[in-house]
This record gives C-alpha cells, sequence and structure tokens, in this order.
C-alpha cells in the first residue's frame, strides 16, 4: 500500500478552541484593525475590540434564549461580517453553528434545520424569513427565528443586556459545528467538526502556507462561509492576525478588489478563469492580442523555470518587458497588490496556475473535504508544483490502497455524520479532485478516511 506524511504537526494545548485567538488577539493588541467592511464608498476597519465587545452581546442574547452548551443554531445568509460575528458568539457560549447556504432551497432548509435539531434560526432578509416562516410548523424544536436585516441581531443584544459577562465564559463545547453536504448522492448529511478538527486544520494551514504571509496582509472573502474552505480560510487569518475584509457580494467583486487592495483571497478555479478570459477579452478587442497572447506564454515560461531552478537571461528580460506591458494591468484588476491565492473545490490545471504565478500571483491548489474540516493536502511555498493539490498537511497520513481508494488519517477528520452512524462506518464516492499527481511527494485528492470514514476516489 502507498503511503506519504506530512510533517509532525505541534500538540494543541487543552484551550485550543476556535474563540481563543480572538480573545488572545483583542487582550494583546484591541485596536488590531481585525476585520473590514464597506460603508458606502469606502472600507472601515473594525477593530479587534470592538469585534469582540459584539461577539460577547450577542453571545449573552443567545444565553438569554436559552441556547446551551451542545445546542445547536442554524445560520443562514451571505458572507458578510455579521456571519462571522453570529458564529464566534455561537461558539462562545458552546452552541453548534450549522450553516447553510443563502442560496438553499425550501426542502434542504427544512430538512437541515429539522434534522440538526436546532434551537435557535438566524438568517438573513425578509425573503429569507417568508420562506423559512411556511416551514417553521415544522421545525419542531426551533424556538425562534432573528432576521438580520430586520434589527434581529439588535434585538438579541437588547435582550442579553441583563446577562452578566460571566455567564459567557467557561462554556464551550467540543462539537463547533454542523455542515451538512451537498446531498448529491442522497440526502445531505450533517459533518461533525469539533474545535480542535478545524483548529488543527488552521494550524495545518499555518505550517504549509505561513512563510508565504507578511505583516499587514489583508484577505478579503467572497466565497460562501457556509462552504468549509471559506470558513478554515476566515479562522486562518484570525489565527495569522490579518485584516479580514468582507466583499458585499461577487457581482460588486471587481469594484471592491480596487478598494480593498487584497493580498490574498479564497477562490475557485472559475474566478481565476473570469479574470484570464476577461483580460485576454479586452486585449484583442483593442487589436493588442498578439502581444497579451506572446505575454501569456513569457509568464508560463518564467514561472516553469523558476519552479524548474533557473531563469533564463532572454526570458527574464522578456518578462521584465512584458511586467509593464500587461502584467501590471492583470495585477491592477484585481487589486493591485494580490500576491497569494488560496484555490479548491475542483482543478484550476498546470498551464492557468503558472500564467498567475508568472504575472506575480502565486496560487496554492489544495485538496479536501467538508468531513476532513477540509483540508488534506495543500501546496506550499519550497514544494509548489503546479498541476497538482501538493503535500499532506502537517500531522497527516495518505494511503493509496491497490484498487485505488484512499485514506487519510489527522487530527482534521471529523467524528462522524450527526444521527447518523451507518453513513460513518460506509465507504461512499467522493466528490471533487484535481488532476492526479505522478508523484508520492505531490498528491491530489481522494478522500478522507480514518479514524472514522472511508472514501473511494471518483
Amino acid at each position: 500500500m502507498h503511503a506519504t506524511e506530512g510533517p509532525p504537526l505541534a500538540p494543541l494545548s487543552s484551550d485550543a478552541h476556535l474563540v481563543r485567538p480572538l480573545l488572545d488577539l483583542a487582550t494583546s493588541d484591541p485596536k488590531f484593525p481585525i476585520a473590514a467592511v464597506r460603508r458606502g464608498d469606502q472600507y472601515v476597519d473594525v477593530s479587534a475590540g470592538e469585534f469582540v465587545s459584539r461577539v460577547r452581546r450577542l453571545a449573552k442574547g443567545l444565553i438569554a434564549h436559552d441556547v446551551v452548551p451542545g445546542d445547536r443554531v442554524a445560520l443562514m445568509a451571505h458572507t458578510r461580517l455579521e456571519w462571522l460575528l453570529i458564529d464566534y458568539a455561537i461558539l462562545m457560549v458552546g452552541g453548534v453553528t450549522v450553516p447553510i447556504y443563502d442560496t438553499s432551497s425550501a426542502e434542504q432548509v427544512e430538512w437541515i434545520v429539522r434534522d440538526s435539531g436546532s434551537v435557535l434560526f438566524i438568517i438573513e432578509t425578509r425573503t429569507m424569513r417568508e420562506m423559512v416562516e411556511q416551514l417553521s410548523d415544522r421545525f419542531t424544536e426551533c424556538r425562534r427565528i432573528a432576521t438580520i436585516e430586520e434589527g434581529g441581531l439588535d434585538e438579541l443584544e437588547h435582550n442579553g443586556s441583563v446577562i452578566p459577562d460571566a455567564a459567557v465564559d467557561e462554556r464551550l463545547d467540543d462539537l463547533a459545528t454542523l455542515v451538512y453536504t451537498s446531498g448529491t448522492t442522497g440526502r445531505p448529511k450533517g459533518c461533525m467538526l469539533t474545535h480542535r478538527n478545524l483548529r488543527a486544520n488552521v494550524m495545518q494551514s499555518l505550517d504549509a502556507i505561513g512563510p508565504a504571509l507578511k505583516p499587514g496582509d489583508t484577505a478579503l472573502l467572497f466565497l460562501p462561509l457556509a462552504h468549509t474552505l471559506t470558513k478554515i480560510t476566515g479562522l486562518f487569518v484570525m489565527e495569522s492576525r490579518l485584516r479580514e475584509a468582507f466583499a458585499t457580494d461577487v457581482a460588486h467583486l471587481p469594484e471592491e478588489l480596487g478598494m480593498v487592495h487584497p493580498t490574498l483571497i479564497c477562490a475557485v478555479p472559475r474566478i481565476f478563469e473570469k479574470v484570464y478570459n476577461s483580460a485576454r477579452h479586452r486585449a484583442h478587442s483593442e487589436h493588442k492580442g498578439w502581444i497579451f497572447d506572446r505575454a501569456v506564454d513569457v509568464a508560463i515560461l518564467w514561472s516553469q523555470q523558476r519552479t524548474a531552478g533557473r531563469i533564463r537571461p532572454r526570458t527574464s528580460a522578456a518578462h521584465a518587458l512584458f511586467d509593464r506591458l500587461v502584467y501590471a494591468k492583470i495585477r491592477q484588476a484585481v487589486g493591485g497588490n494580490l500576491r497569494g491565492a488560496f484555490s479548491g473545490g475542483g482543478p484550476l490545471g498546470e498551464r492557468l496556475t503558472h500564467l498567475f504565478a508568472g504575472i506575480g500571483i502565486d496560487i496554492y491548489e489544495g485538496y479536501g473535504l467538508t468531513e476532513t474540516s477540509p483540508t488534506l493536502t495543500v501546496n506550499r511555498p519550497g514544494a509548489w508544483k503546479p498541476g497538482t493539490v501538493g503535500q499532506p498537511v502537517a500531522g497527516t497520513t495518505i494511503r493509496i490502497a491497490a484498487d485505488g481508494e484512499i485514506l487519510a488519517k489527522g487530527p482534521q477528520v471529523f467524528q462522524g455524520y450527526w444521527h447518523n452512524p451507518s453513513a460513518t462506518a460506509r465507504p461512499s464516492m467522493s466528490t471533487g479532485g484535481s488532476t492526479p499527481a505522478t508523484s508520492a511527494s505531490s498528491m491530489t485528492a481522494g478522500t478522507c478516511g480514518s479514524p472514522a470514514a472511508r472514501r473511494r476516489s471518483s
């Protein structure tokens, strides 16, 4: 059986819950600009002290509504600052966040809220509320629905004002979130992820990507926080003490990239493909297509030679020329300062990865599943191989059986499916993946595995 392992992972401390990095930052540097949100035509920073103060007020509101450790709280909203505030408040009182995509159908919403036994449902808009109210008689355990855009959070904070601050301490529970799978092979299943699962995956990501970070980096979040890839990115940014900006929505992304000037983003391949296709279309419509196409070839060649360890003088000279003529314009289209990105959810492809690297944006592809918090493998500085999803992260062992089954073991592997022990014990088809790697040291995809689960590669 073929096997490969990541580097050792330092043991987590006994209080390695997800709220700890936030509390430590607010204590050591309360004025640190932990987040940024759009207000009109500018982005306004939110300090760590302000962030934690709002989280505590929301946590007291949850306590006022009888949320106790282990209770599930459903959260349906697009990616915004309030999503993160609510998530931390739920964690702070020992609750379990049950994220639901803002695009979910009524049938999906009904199943997830009922199956999880959520006692409280926080939603974003009036439209969502109208849909949810038609289902509310089927939510047997849900006691209350709060709508963000109708003052629901303000009401939570007001109701919690009678709760003493000390009441929110020492309430942390082991289970952090129930993330439901897409349900492509049946009804969605709730993946049980603990504080230690997610905190371990954050530390694994930091071990792999940490050397690429710089003080003052800003990450722009725009993918759904209901997805574990975005969730772990947000936690990673928090652990790394970087600034975390929130896009209004994907439609405003081109404009807001220019407002935030992020140095890091987390995206799916379609975003990078769109950036490339838009730049190419513009160049060809301006009758500069031959310059653009030649610049693309040089960027790819420059990255390939850099990866091989030697950039030839002729390539370096051509690259410097096209950097002024072409690459700088593409970088400007994504904010001007972007130098790194995480990509997942599907294969980006070797050619496009080399192209962006040649432009000045290193993209780190990885692979994982909701069941693995989610990261199993990732490319990293110093071991970067376009066309693959990299090596196992620290503390992770991956084995490939003779029949192609991929098994993974590590502290990020989930605890099983919520109220579904038969599905936990049963191997099932994996979704996702990337182009298969050719060596054991740089692997693609397959599946999650022991201690609790196995998957067959698709």
